[in-house]
């Protein structure tokens, strides 16, 4: 039996939530994708890894994380693919 989707919200963008798929975040590589027009508004969820895009620094907890439009960033494969899945993002 397949496991179901663990969905969490990791960001926004213009106020409406990235949910990313955390079923298997842990082994997950880097990801370069392009941030569409908007803002992405990152935030991490409780035992979500430090995305390799902060460079070592964590989002507080609580704290938010802007990765800028029309910026590229390394992020999670399982957060990168929600937000090209969503229209936020292309692969760089």
């Amino acid at each position: 039996m397949a496991e179901g989707a663990r969905l969490a919200q990791t960001g926004t963008v213009n106020g409406v939530a990235v949910m990313t798929d955390l079923t298997s975040v842990g082994g997950a590589v880097a990801v370069k994708v392009v941030i569409g027009a908007t803002d992405y508004i990152a935030t991490s969820p409780p035992g979500f890894p430090d995305r390799p895009a902060n460079t070592g620094a964590a989002i507080a907890e609580g704290g938010t994380f802007t990765f800028s439009a029309g910026q590229t960033y390394a992020l999670l494969s399982a957060e990168a693919t929600a937000l090209v899945n969503a229209g936020y993002a292309t692969l760089a």
